[in-house]
């Protein structure tokens, strides 16, 4: 997997994308004014640009030239389009230039030098995103429950319905941590919903799991259900070269679990309150490369798109709200002080010395805090 410590995610039109930080042109254009009624010019400043901003995008991966196409077919449509720049803010942009290039003999990385013109006088529209996902969520699902009906065989074949049958059963019981991942309440109809997977005919199979799914009701859950589908999935795919239908078919139940616990990982993450946006940016990253870790394994074109239209919607609205949290930084303590008197200073609030402590374990004594680097929030 390439190194992406040094890359950052942003978002245009909807579509994420991998970047490095070119360069960010601050200088103002000028305009010449002529009055009327006399030879009298005047120069001033334009403040509404043009403000430049290039960014070196990059698409690494098996998926780089499918994520590389998308990215053409989207960012080069005529006129402005939404620009998420998780240091710069959101913003109407143009897309001025894109010089697309390839590494030579490296393979699966490509690049764009790309260029935007901000336009802020234009106005932005914002969606619900939450409701965007939970609908992206629900298509995904639908289309991978046609996806399963198409590739798997039919049940008159007994000995390859009963094998599939054992892979849910297998399923089930790797999945067994759930109960103990959802809320308290939801506990024993988890237990429940995966005993029911377990003996499911492959006729029901995709209602048993959808039942699974709907029950996951917490960010852990939904992590632990993907996590544990993507492995199980690579298996079953590995497995075709020993006994090929049974392996699709096993595949074929992960990609419609998969799918449909992806949909669960992005409503439970969109919908939880983030405080901080570090932890919001992190979790949108987060989910980002899980579920581009499931695209890698779709074997269904349609599953394949509805995921990656998910993954987009996730990111973005994330990374739209998440901006106007505080960030966290780091501030350095010259004096000796309190936790008490640095709260006041740095935040104008002496009940968040307990944050500001809580932020900084290596606080030996909240009476006594030295020279010393501190983790504090930008408001």
């Amino acid at each position: 997997m390439a190194d992406f410590s040094e890359i950052k995610l942003g978002v245009f039109r909807g579509v994420p994308f991998r970047y490095r930080e070119v360069g960010r042109n601050v200088d103002k254009a000028l305009e010449v004014i002529q009055y009327a009624g006399g030879p009298y010019f005047d120069v001033r400043e334009n403040s509404q640009g043009p403000d430049s901003i290039r960014l070196s995008i990059v698409f690494v991966g098996p998926l780089a030239a499918t994520e590389r196409a998308l990215w053409r077919k989207v960012a080069e449509r005529p006129g402005s389009g939404v620009l998420i720049h998780p240091e710069l803010g959101i913003m109407t942009a143009y897309l001025r230039t894109a010089a697309y290039s390839a590494a030579g003999p490296v393979r699966d990385y490509e690049q764009v030098e790309c260029e935007f013109i901000p336009v802020k006088e234009l106005p932005q529209t914002e969606i619900a995103y939450a409701s965007a996902v939970n609908a992206a969520a629900v298509t995904l699902q639908a289309v991978a429950t046609l996806r399963f009906a198409e590739v798997t065989v039919a049940p008159a074949d007994s000995g390859a319905a009963a094998a599939l049958s054992t892979e849910s059963a297998l399923a089930s019981t790797a999945l067994a941590s759930l109960v103990d991942l959802v809320s308290e309440v939801r506990g024993p109809d988890m237990q429940g919903a995966l005993a029911a997977a377990a003996v499911a005919e492959p006729d029901d199979m995709t209602t048993a799991w959808a039942d699974v799914a709907r029950l996951i009701d917490t960010r852990d859950a939904a992590v632990e259900a993907v996590t544990v589908t993507l492995e199980r999935w690579q298996a079953a795919i590995e497995s075709q070269a020993v006994d090929y239908q049974r392996g699709v078919n096993a595949s074929a139940l992960y990609e419609f679990a998969g799918a449909t616990f992806a949909g669960r990982l992005a409503n439970t993450t969109i919908n939880q309150t983030w405080t901080v946006y570090d932890e919001a940016a992190g979790a949108a990253a987060d989910v980002y490369d899980t579920l581009r870790s499931a695209l890698l394994l779709c074997a269904g074109n349609a599953v394949a798109r509805e995921l990656l239209k998910l993954s987009g919607l996730t990111y973005t609205g994330l990374l739209v709200d998440s901006l106007k949290l505080p960030r966290r930084t780091t501030w350095q303590n010259r004096s000796l002080s309190s936790s008490v008197e640095l709260a006041a200073r740095l935040y104008g609030d002496l009940s968040r010395a307990g944050e500001l402590e809580a932020d900084n374990p290596d606080i030996v004594h909240p009476g006594f805090v030295g020279d010393m680097e501190l983790r504090v929030l930008t408001e």
